[in-house]
């Protein structure tokens, strides 16, 4: 990993995502990748408009965009996102792999482009910790202020354009330019800066660069050659545009001097080519047109002569016509021979010249043995010859390699003449061998004094050494692309217009288990299946494909099925891609087997919608699934239930028997649940770990959910055997029907909880039914635990004492501190009611402390003042007793107060004791270090074995009031206590029964042994001052 990039994954993670995606289980995906990444919350619009109305009023880190949304197709969404949000970056989100659309959308001001299916938490993190990144630095001042350096100190001029309507039309507003624009314009900055485009530039101009702009705001940039200026001062620009967050950015390069160099080389070529021509006119006269007409004269002169006889005085005046007419003749002849020689020597120098100008290299070279008379600029490049190096030491020979010296052992015969190119290798001056295409041609030595009479040949090479580099490559590459192919891991196969294939690779045998050789030539569409999960113009162009017909391309991966033998479907993705090779017209098939893929995500999915333990449905989907319920319910009017099941007592089950033991029994309550609701339920979920919930829709009423509410209990008190364990189930059922119970969904989860909580404390296999009267105890409740925060501080609690009686000898040997809340509006308020309030909402921590504070420091002050003083049992709650600093704690509130710890007894419930055996057996002995008594409360009412007794420091027990207030009416109850009475005496633990009441149930518990007893029998809770006259006073011996 760079440096860079581990930088940005160690720091700090965005906070706050908005997902904008229409595609649910894609959306649940992102969202768990998001969550494995980092990332702490994640909001998700599934539309543009959604997705528009939170930007409004939320801000977000960043925002993952689909592209095809149900209201915004391709980059419209990505337009208006950007338009709504200037700080966070953008990534958008796609199941089509289309490269132009990713470079658009990132033209347009996404930061980075993600391709469904193809991303992993990892891949999820960097690329938003990147955008963040770039986002952040492009809105820093010091991304500022070196785009503002990098901008002045440019050579091109830079300007940035603002595209506007004004007057009714486009026009083009100069936001920035750099100070290059100056001579280009020919005006200062400060009035190019805000100007229009048309008002710095003339009309013509102006026009031709508006027209040049107009394309890019369309997502492509633009090239193009425009004359700015007028006469001497004009200049040719070459202008690029390219498009940035809605604008356009303007680079204009200073091309004027290689359009001069054009201009001059080319007028440079016309003046040759004149004086060539007016030469080679002069030289035509003088070889054809004077020559011939005086030779005529001569032929009349020598016909007259003839004429006239010898002896005529006109003789010899023809005589002497004819001699000068000859002499001038001759004299034609020698200035015709001169420049003739004149010309072909001018004729020679322009052959040279031609040859000069080649792109090629050019050589005159002795035929015999190769001396080089001249060679071209190109030549002295190609071969390495210095440009000031005299030839008269070179050979062409020495230029060629020991492998093609067979070439020109009889010099240059073996090439002159030949009529193609010859290609072989050649060697420069500096060893480096090239490519060449060599031919050997005779050349004319007249015209050029140093070469009469010589036997030279032209020598013409194309140097081809990059072309043959090329063609190496392209033979290297494709043979590479063949390896690449048959190793990729996705099937590739190219077929015809006319479907049928043409190669493949070895994935492709492999992925449908068909060898090559037979399927070459036959149509593609025995790989496929029916066109399943297509739609739209893919579907109709896979079908049109599968039908051998011109297809409309596929582009980016489709998810469908391909075909194993005749009957065997599997998942693919695949994409068509044209290939145009010359006139044919193939298509490439890129085929993906994803059936794990696939598994994978239905794994995914099922993990983030369902109970891993049960099967059923999780939290999530069933609000989902309530949601969309509700929704249609709604539209038709009709009736939906909701039934809340409480598995009774399973704390007390996974308490005693573990947690292997507890999700068994889960496990068997689910499925008792499915079997009596079948296909009454549209959906079972559970909620919690002993909630479970299931939804009806189209429901009748009471009527109809009663019974089968009642079918659901009925089938889960069926006795289960776990691990030899007799474990007898019930539970509760809330009912709570829309649109009775509220119109939406929290209102109705809300009616069904408290119909649950309400047939829980009516007794087990109680069915309730939600109606307004439960709303009257919520309201309660909510009052109390909004009372409950200040009940501490405003002084409202007191601690009540209620007395422990010596069955066997008579007199108050203890006390156990009770907890009363006496609200100012609200009266005395039962511990029933508001304990458990505590408990859920923390509160109990506070008040526990409190209890235990108040014990000790009235225990305390009753010691100081010399009254009489006894063992005061406080209950702690398992909260507390899962506190850490416990021992430390009660330390600090006994050195605090100066209390012996004799004088202190701590309460504990066995639910509390046996989550944690180890654990429970470590705090109770650094408890016991201290010198306090340590009692078991309740004992019996859970299903926990005896034998952790043994392990236990424990002082005391408590028979739960449950097993006394029957006595002596119910004998089982007078059994069990037997046996808790006489398994304590085994132990060594003192004895304490709770909530007696009579006196027949005082002496049994006497006759048996029973230490102490508690109860209204001898005294209900009374406050610290009736304690003590009761420990003055003393109680009558009932018993």
């Amino acid at each position: 990993m760079h440096a860079a990039e581990e930088h940005l994954l160690k720091g700090p993670t965005p906070r706050r995502v908005l997902l904008v995606e229409d595609d649910s289980a894609h959306a649940r995906l992102t969202t768990l990748q998001l969550a494995d990444a980092g990332f702490a919350e994640t909001d998700r619009a599934d539309t543009l408009a959604g997705a528009l109305d939170r930007l409004r009023t939320r801000t977000y880190d960043a925002i993952l965009l689909d592209l095809g949304l149900p209201d915004a197709q391709g980059l419209e969404g990505l337009r208006h996102v950007l338009a709504a949000t200037a700080d966070a970056p953008v990534l958008v989100l796609t199941s089509a792999d289309d490269d132009d659309q990713a470079t658009r959308a990132v033209r347009m001001g996404a930061q980075d482009f993600l391709v469904k299916g193809q991303v992993d938490a990892r891949r999820l993190r960097r690329a938003i910790s990147y955008g963040v990144e770039r986002k952040r630095l492009l809105r820093g001042s010091l991304s500022a202020s070196m785009f503002e350096n990098l901008l002045n100190l440019s050579r091109n001029a830079v300007l940035a354009l603002n595209p506007a309507i004004e007057d009714g039309g486009r026009c083009w507003r100069v936001l920035l330019a750099n100070p290059p624009c100056e001579a280009v314009f020919g005006r200062p900055r400060r009035e190019i800066e805000g100007a229009r485009l048309d008002a710095v530039l003339v009309p013509a101009v102006a026009r031709e660069l508006a027209a040049l702009l107009e394309p890019v705001l369309e997502g492509g940039g633009q090239r193009q050659q425009i004359r700015v200026g007028e006469g001497a001062a004009a200049r040719w620009m070459m202008v690029d545009a390219l498009p940035f967050s809605g604008k356009v950015a303007v680079i204009m390069t200073d091309v004027t001097q290689m359009k001069r160099r054009e201009e001059q080389l080319r007028a440079a070529q016309e003046r040759a080519q004149k004086a060539l021509d007016e030469k080679v006119g002069l030289l035509h006269a003088l070889e054809q047109k004077v020559p011939s007409a005086l030779r005529r004269m001569l032929g009349r002169i020598d016909s007259a002569a003839a004429a006239v006889g010898e002896a005529s005085p006109a003789k010899a005046d023809l005589t002497g016509a004819r001699a000068e007419v000859a002499a001038l003749a001759s004299a034609v002849d020698a200035l015709a021979s001169q420049r003739q020689s004149a010309g072909f020597a001018y004729l020679g120098a322009n052959y040279l010249s031609v040859l000069e100008i080649s792109p090629d290299l050019a050589a005159v070279v002795r035929a015999g043995d190769g001396a080089v008379m001249f060679v071209n600029r190109v030549g002295r490049e190609v071969l390495d010859i210095g440009e000031n190096q005299p030839l008269s030491a070179l050979s062409f020979f020495d230029f060629v390699p020991d492998d093609y010296s067979v070439l020109f052992e009889s010099g240059m015969a073996a090439l002159r003449g030949e009529a193609t190119r010859v290609p072989m290798h050649l060697a420069r001056a500096d060893g480096q061998l090239i490519d060449v295409e060599l031919m050997v041609a005779d050349c004319p030595a007249d015209g050029i004094e140093d070469w009469a009479g010589e036997d030279l040949v032209l020598v013409s090479a194309v140097d081809t050494t990059r072309r043959n580099r090329a063609s190496r490559r392209i033979i290297a590459r494709e043979e590479q692309l063949r390896k690449i192919m048959d190793n990729v891991a996705d099937a590739i196969v190219v077929v015809d217009e006319d479907g049928r294939i043409e190669t493949l690779n070895r994935a492709t045998e492999t992925t449908f288990g068909i060898p090559s050789r037979d399927l070459v030539g036959t149509n593609v569409g025995r790989l496929l299946g029916p066109a399943r999960g297509l739609d739209g113009p893919a579907l109709s162009g896979l079908a049109t494909f599968l039908r051998g017909g011109v297809p409309a391309r596929i582009t980016g991966w489709r998810r469908h099925f391909g075909r194993r033998g005749r009957d065997e479907l599997f998942p693919i993705e695949l994409a068509v891609r044209d290939l145009n090779l010359g006139e044919r017209h193939l298509f490439i098939g890129l085929i993906r087997d994803i059936s794990e893929r696939v598994a994978y995500e239905e794994d995914i999915v099922r993990m983030a919608t369902h109970d891993l333990l049960t099967g059923l449905a999780n939290r999530t989907h069933f609000q989902d699934v309530l949601g969309m319920v509700l929704a249609a319910a709604r539209e038709t009017g009709n009736r939906v239930a909701l039934m809340f099941f409480d598995l009774n007592r399973f704390k007390a089950i996974n308490d005693s028997y573990g947690h292997l033991v507890g999700d068994r029994v889960l496990t068997v309550f689910a499925k008792r649940l499915t079997a009596s609701l079948g296909q009454r339920a549209r959906l079972l979920a559970r909620l919690s770990a002993d909630e479970f919930v299931a939804i009806l829709d189209k429901t009748g009423g009471e009527a109809e959910l009663l019974p089968i509410a009642g079918a659901v209990t009925d089938a889960v008190k069926v006795p289960v055997i776990v691990d030899n364990h007799d474990i007898r189930l019930s539970c509760s059922v809330g009912i709570a029907e829309y649109p009775d119970a509220g119109p939406h969904t929290e209102a109705l989860v809300r009616g069904a909880e408290f119909a649950v909580r309400t047939a829980k404390a009516r007794g087990r296999d109680s069915v309730q039914v939600y109606d307004e009267s439960l709303s009257a105890s919520l309201v309660y409740r909510q009052r109390l635990e909004t009372a409950l925060v200040t009940a501490v501080e405003a002084d409202e609690l007191q601690v009540y004492y209620q007395p422990k009686i010596d069955l066997q000898k008579g007199g108050i040997v203890g006390a156990e501190a009770l907890i009363r809340w006496f609200h100012p509006e609200l009266g005395l308020v039962s511990p029933v009611a508001f304990i458990p309030i505590a408990e859920e909402t923390g509160q109990i921590r506070d008040i526990g402390e409190w209890v235990l504070r108040r014990v000790c420091q009235d225990q305390a002050a009753r010691a100081r003042s010399g009254a009489a003083v006894v063992p005061v049992a406080v209950n702690l709650s398992a909260v507390q007793f899962r506190d850490a600093n416990l021992d430390r704690a009660l330390r600090g509130i006994l050195e605090e107060f100066d209390l012996p710890p004799k004088l202190l007894e701590l309460e504990l419930t066995e639910s509390a004791l046996v989550e944690d055996i180890d654990q429970t057996v470590e705090t109770l002995s650094r408890l016991k270090g201290l010198g306090l008594s340590i009692a078991i409360d309740d004992f019996g009412s859970g299903y926990s074995s005896f034998g952790y007794l043994t392990r236990f420091p424990i002082d005391s027990l408590k028979i739960d009031r449950a097993f006394v207030c029957n006595i002596p009416a119910n004998r089982d109850d007078m059994t069990v206590t037997k046996a808790i009475i006489g398994m304590a005496k085994a132990l060594d633990l003192m004895l304490v029964a709770e909530g007696v009441e009579t006196v027949e149930q005082a002496r049994f518990l006497k006759d048996q042994g029973c230490d102490m007893a508690q109860g209204y029998l001898y005294s209900r809770p009374v406050p610290l001052g009736g304690f003590q006259r009761l420990l003055d006073d003393g109680v009558p011996r009932l018993a």
